[in-house]
Parts: structure tokens; C-alpha cells; sequence
């Protein structure tokens, strides 16, 4: 038995995997919301935490009192809650989120969940123009250059 795979039937052949079905999209889409969620969760009060420091105006650090100074960040990081307990704490670092949230988790859908289908849709239809045409190696990566700036078109800002 000899392999008479042309490349034409293997760039469709890797195009139209069973894996690149309706279960990947879902993962795709899941994935990339989980990331949104994710970095919401993390570097939203890291960057708060940031602004607040980087705009408060008293002096924060007082190197002969290290009690004043935990007291002094304490107030300029979590502000109106500085007395308060950890989790209105902790929800003080959350400031506008609401809307915030929505429009970063549909931002990460769309772009982390959307540049994969593109460029599965792009393969099946000019893979094989792009192989002929560049090479495998570079056609691969056109293709998914292209398919990353029709995502960042549509992306904005």
C-alpha cells in the first residue's frame, strides 16, 4: 500500500476533522469566556490596587512606623472600606464591574473563541490556494495571520 495523498486532499483532510466539530467551537467559546472570568478575577484589583496607590497624594510609606504605613496603605487601597471586613474589602477592588465585566468577557469570546472558527473556515475554502501558492509551512501561517486581522477588524476599540 503506497500513501497518494495530494496535498489538496490533505489540507481538506485536516480541514474537516471529526475534532474540529460543533464540540470544539463550544470548547473554544467556553475556553475563552473561563479567560475572561479569569482575568477579571485577577488583574482587575491588581490594577485597581495600582490606580489607587499610584493617586493618592499623602505620603503612604513611613519608614520609622510600619504600623502607620500598613494603616496608610490600607486606607489608600481599599478607601471607604479600610475599616470594614475582607470580603467588602475585596469587593471595594470591584469598582463598575458590572458593565466592565460583560463587555471584557464578550471581548475575550470573540476574539480568543472566533480567530479558530475563521481560520478552520478559511482552511477549508483556500487552503490548498494558500499551500499552492506560499508553501505549506508559510501558507499555515498567512492563513492564520489573515484570519487574525478580520477577528482584530471587527474587534475595535
Amino acid at each position: 500500500m503506497t500513501n497518494t495523498t495530494t496535498k489538496e486532499e490533505s489540507s481538506s483532510i485536516t480541514a474537516t476533522s471529526p475534532a474540529s466539530g460543533k464540540g470544539k467551537s463550544k470548547a473554544r467559546i467556553i475556553g475563552s469566556a473561563v479567560a475572561g472570568v479569569s482575568e477579571l478575577a485577577l488583574f482587575h484589583p491588581v490594577d485597581t490596587i495600582a490606580k489607587r496607590l499610584m493617586s493618592t497624594e499623602t505620603q503612604t510609606i513611613i519608614l520609622s512606623s510600619p504600623a502607620q504605613t500598613a494603616s496608610n496603605l490600607n486606607t489608600a487601597i481599599f478607601r471607604n472600606a479600610a475599616s470594614e471586613g475582607v470580603i467588602t474589602k475585596w469587593g471595594s477592588l470591584f469598582p463598575g464591574v458590572g458593565f466592565g465585566a460583560a463587555y471584557k468577557i464578550l471581548q475575550r469570546v470573540y476574539k480568543f473563541g472566533g480567530q479558530p472558527v475563521v481560520l478552520d473556515r478559511m482552511t477549508k475554502k483556500f487552503g490548498a490556494d494558500f499551500d499552492d501558492r506560499f508553501g505549506h509551512k508559510t501558507g499555515r501561517t498567512l492563513l492564520s495571520a489573515t484570519s487574525g486581522s478580520l477577528i482584530g477588524i471587527g474587534e475595535g476599540k
